[in-house]
């Protein structure tokens, strides 16, 4: 699983290169006391229960969610005349840049689910993806040759 939230990461770095902080997502923004600083904006990902299916030798693959928080300052209140309310909504344009780079993974299937919400200071827009996930080997076809004893092969022939 760490292949696919690099693979996230580095392609939300890539689409929206503004993203300061990138982290696993261990409860900073609901426990932030616990925490030593976060930088944003930020992204947190998570993953909730994968449900896994055994295959060949060790190889498994298994389906799941992965988790996306856009972490953002809590803005200032603003209305429909303010100039900060452009300012508010651009950064909200951020999850737009995430969900195409997220969408764009291998192994994402899908967005599931969005929701944006007030966090003590920060300002959050969580996108949640299901997923399938593989795990085991890399096992790569590699072309083999073999020499037949024609004695074996063919017994009666001597």
């Amino acid at each position: 699983m760490l292949e696919n939230y690099v693979a996230i990461a580095q392609a939300i770095k890539d689409q929206a290169p503004g993203i300061l902080w990138f982290d696993l997502d261990k409860g900073q923004v609901e426990n932030p006391e616990n925490f030593n600083s976060l930088i944003v904006p930020a992204v947190l990902i998570g993953t909730s229960e994968v449900d896994w299916k055994n295959l060949r030798g060790l190889s498994q693959e298994g389906d799941g969610k992965i988790t996306v928080k856009l972490v953002l300052r809590l803005s200032h209140q603003t209305h429909l005349t303010d100039p900060l309310l452009l300012a508010n909504l651009k950064d909200i344009e951020l999850a737009n840049e995430i969900n195409l780079a997220v969408s764009q993974v291998p192994g994402v299937v899908g967005r599931r689910h969005s929701n944006d919400y007030p966090a003590g200071m920060f300002y959050v827009v969580e996108q949640i993806y299901d997923c399938s996930f593989k795990f085991g080997p890399n096992l790569k076809a590699v072309p083999v040759t073999a020499k037949i004893n024609p004695f074996l092969h063919n017994p009666s022939v001597a």
